[in-house]
């Protein structure tokens, strides 16, 4: 097993996070549900209203397939959050692939309050037609 304590992004420059940090047009957004579909998290990550964390370990990384395209993800297992705050903008909307429930909690005390999870995780993801890298 691999030790992976810092954040990998796959692609990400500084210009997308604080283009992911600026607010919607139109105004604030309303607070989401806890969970979305992997079509609706596809689409805000796509437009760009959104960043998708892989919170899953890397060997699940590695045998189930990662997330393809040139969407911006981070592959973050076993960073602090300490870390996520030099990388992402707080305030950022991030999208939780994988169990990010006790996560949650963390992410807004650190400036992070808009936080969905992918309902059904990656095995959603890959069933919907999402991009998937081997």
């Amino acid at each position: 097993m691999s030790d992976q304590s810092d954040l990998t992004a796959v692609p990400l420059t500084g210009e997308t996070l604080h283009a992911l940090a600026r607010p919607a047009a139109g105004g604030p957004r309303r607070p989401s549900p806890r969970r979305i579909s992997a079509r609706a998290a596809f689409q805000e990550v796509l437009a760009g209203h959104a960043l998708l964390l892989d919170l899953r370990s890397p060997h699940e990384r590695e045998t189930d397939g990662q997330v393809g395209g040139s969407l911006p993800v981070l592959a973050w297992a076993g960073a602090s959050l300490e870390a996520l705050t030099d990388v992402v903008v707080p305030g950022t909307r991030l999208v939780l692939l994988g169990d990010g429930n006790l996560l949650r909690a963390g992410l807004r005390a650190h400036g992070y309050g808009d936080v969905v999870s992918i309902e059904g995780g990656f095995g959603a993801w890959r069933a919907a037609g999402m991009p998937v890298a081997a």
